[in-house]
């Protein structure tokens, strides 16, 4: 029986097609440019490689290329004006499927603190999530690394065999079916990985939660 819910924030929470979470990505990709000093098509192969061994371009620029500047990174990747990217009906989506779902859930992001909870205030449902997991609360370990799971399943007080962790990476995923718990993967194409289930967006959680309970 699911009875916990960890989320994902960007480019789950709202939709993929928003432009914001793809925005972010354009800005990691200059900020690697600007601190490598290479060209933009050198800096998105390196970055490539980087996000696979690390999981993150923060950590791979902390572990290989000596970013020491942390908060600039931060500041320079996530921006303030969301009204340009997120909608009123994205809003919406978000408030109503939480709504049905009305199960307790927390934020589980490679995001700052302070770009989360601009997001979930933006889109008003800040007060649905007890807690928000946020890039620094492993010292900068994110997702996929296995303690980012385990440490807010803990703070949570949350069992992964009763927990549903959504996401729009299928990177970030598989450390949690490995952990027992049930992984949805927010997508347009089904990755066809054994035990993860596959929704187009964030409204369509309800029904998968729905199905989980009618063969349990």
């Amino acid at each position: 029986m699911i009875q916990y819910l960890l989320l994902d924030l960007d480019n789950t929470l709202y939709p993929k097609s928003s432009g914001l979470g793809r925005f972010m990505g354009d800005r990691m990709g200059e900020f690697v440019v600007r601190h490598l000093d290479v060209s933009h098509d050198r800096a998105a192969e390196l970055r490539r490689s980087g996000l696979a061994r690390y999981g993150t371009t923060l950590k791979w620029l902390m572990q290989e290329h000596n970013l020491s500047e942390i908060e600039v990174f931060i500041d320079f990747v996530h921006p303030t004006n969301l009204g340009e990217f997120l909608t009123a009906e994205d809003r919406r989506t978000a408030q109503d499927t939480l709504d049905e779902i009305d199960l307790p859930a927390s934020v589980l992001t490679n995001s700052p603190m302070e770009h989360a909870e601009r997001v979930l205030r933006w889109l008003g449902i800040r007060d649905r999530f007890q807690h928000i997991f946020d890039i620094r609360l492993n010292s900068l370990a994110g997702k996929p690394a296995p303690e980012a799971y385990s440490r807010a399943l803990e703070i949570a007080g949350a069992e992964p065999g009763t927990t549903l962790f959504a996401d729009d990476v299928l990177q970030y995923l598989l450390p949690f079916r490995d952990l027992g718990g049930y992984a949805v993967h927010i997508a347009t194409e089904s990755a066809e990985e054994p035990g993860i289930s596959t929704i187009s967006s964030i409204a369509e959680l309800s029904s998968i939660i729905h199905s989980l309970r009618r063969r349990q």
